[in-house]
């Protein structure tokens, strides 16, 4: 052992650099890639598994389910479209309900306001209804004021009958309605219907300013 080695004994010798021997450097390792291939480290388990999971998700609906998914909606539309259906007979008969509410209003306040008579006719054969006012109205023409005032009802809903305070009750034929200029009108109640056969009642009262609506037989108001 040479003088000037101060390496404590069982210590490993110090790598050296050949010359000549390119790719080898400290600790002799191989850096030229001519020695057995480089292992590339493996991924933790979760890593792997995520990724699998990934793979496996973009492969799409199976036949099955997609049969299951339009069963499905098959089945829901099958209970929508007719409950649709009645939803809307029920809101067309129900919006001209309240319009002729609105014009039983109107007509009140209109013979109060000019102090004249004013009427209000329905033909239940023809569906249609009109208005009529001041000398007009008194007399035998019943033809309508203007063609404003004139209107026929939607073809899926019908004037039933109007049954008036002293139980006089009209299915066919012609209805009047009086308002009269000291404020109240007539009693009356109209019955609306629609394809359906579900029927709503307009409830005129003599000194309400405006008529009620009600879902169920309205007979017994009076």
């Amino acid at each position: 052992m040479p003088l000037n080695d101060h390496r404590p004994t069982g210590a490993r010798p110090r790598p050296t650099r050949t010359k000549g021997q390119p790719g080898v450097g400290l600790a002799g390792i191989d850096r030229s890639g001519a020695g057995s291939p480089i292992k590339q480290p493996r991924l933790p388990l979760a890593l792997t598994a995520g990724k699998r999971r990934r793979t496996n998700s973009c492969a799409g609906f199976t036949l099955l389910e997609l049969i299951v998914v339009i069963l499905l909606l098959t089945i829901l539309l099958g209970f929508a479209i007719p409950a649709f259906q009645a939803g809307n007979a029920g809101g067309s008969r129900d919006r001209v309900a309240r319009e002729l509410a609105h014009t039983v209003r109107k007509l009140k306040i209109a013979a109060l306001d000019r102090q004249i008579i004013h009427k209000l006719h329905l033909d239940l054969n023809q569906n249609r209804i009109w208005v009529t006012r001041g000398e007009q109205a008194a007399g035998l023409d019943d033809a309508p004021s203007s063609p404003q005032s004139e209107r026929t009802l939607p073809e899926d809903i019908r004037i039933a009958k109007v049954r008036f305070a002293d139980n006089r009750e009209i299915r066919s034929g012609r209805a009047e309605i009086a308002f009269y200029p000291q404020g109240y009108s007539d009693r009356a109640i109209i019955r609306l219907t629609d394809k359906a056969n579900t029927t709503v009642d307009l409830v005129v009262e003599a000194f309400l300013p405006m008529a009620l609506m009600a879902e169920k037989d309205s007979a017994a108001v009076f």
